[in-house]
């Protein structure tokens, strides 16, 4: 072969190359815009949701008062909830709408206003009844990189950040909930730790036993078959299919004057 003829086909080679790459950066570069995109369009909405319908009033000497328009609130939401509530951890980005659909699928790529997005949106398990009358509800949020959703519960894995936030509010159109965390540590996706059905006192207080002895924090709180309890649920990345749990007891707040 000639000279001129390899030369050729180094060329080609070469434009063939730098066309490739050209193509591998090009999509690159839409993908981070588009990560960039949803996490801004997502991170919008929840804080326009927030200052449209939460209320706070700060008082001397005592934990700040939350209130959600429920009411206004159900306009906002996706024709695939039947029913909303709100999670606050106070000092975290955790300030959000929670949603209960008909599944456990839509609100995985679906925000709470039904506007399809990959932060989804904080959601409980389409098995509960919606209104934390179960032994335990099933809460579920995405890990995102941005930090946003419930990527903030994996660090419940240290003591020292257990008590800096050992309480979480929950608010429901009923009443409000002081959530006192008593439990924190990595699972199996399959895992017992999702169980919400219970025959009896014995089965829960089982549950309760196990979950308490799994625990990567020490808190204090005790808990007992007579309690209501939630359970947040988020992705971790110590193995496949791993989840890190936050479980915590509801307390009812006393309403306000």
């Amino acid at each position: 072969m000639s000279n001129n003829k390899k030369s050729k086909k180094i060329s080609v080679f070469l434009i063939l190359g730098m066309a490739a790459c050209a193509i591998v950066l090009a999509v690159s570069a839409y993908m981070l815009a588009s990560y960039f995109i949803e996490n801004g369009e997502a991170s919008a909405s929840y804080e326009k949701l927030e200052s449209k319908y939460v209320t706070v009033t700060e008082k001397a000497g005592s934990a700040p008062v939350y209130e959600v328009d429920f009411q206004r609130l159900a306009d906002e939401s996706s024709e695939n909830t039947v029913t909303s509530s709100w999670i606050i951890n106070e000092g975290t980005v955790i300030n959000y709408p929670i949603a209960h659909g008909t599944d456990n699928s839509y609100y995985l790529n679906h925000m709470f206003d039904g506007t399809k997005n990959k932060n989804g949106a904080i959601f409980i398990d389409y098995r509960n009844a919606g209104d934390f009358s179960d032994r335990n509800t099933l809460i579920y949020g995405h890990h995102m990189k941005s930090g946003a959703m419930f990527a903030s519960l994996v660090n419940y894995a240290k003591q020292s950040y257990y008590e800096e936030h050992p309480v979480m509010r929950i608010l429901t159109p009923e009443c409000s909930y002081e959530a006192q965390v008593f439990s924190a540590y990595v699972t199996p996706a399959t895992g017992d730790s999702f169980d919400i059905s219970f025959n009896s006192d014995n089965d829960f207080a089982n549950y309760l036993d196990m979950v308490c002895s799994l625990s990567e924090i020490s808190s204090g709180v005790e808990v007992s078959p007579s309690d209501r309890i939630v359970t947040l649920s988020t992705c971790t990345y110590e193995y496949d299919d791993a989840r890190f749990l936050v479980h915590a007891k509801l307390v009812p707040l006393p309403e306000e004057d």
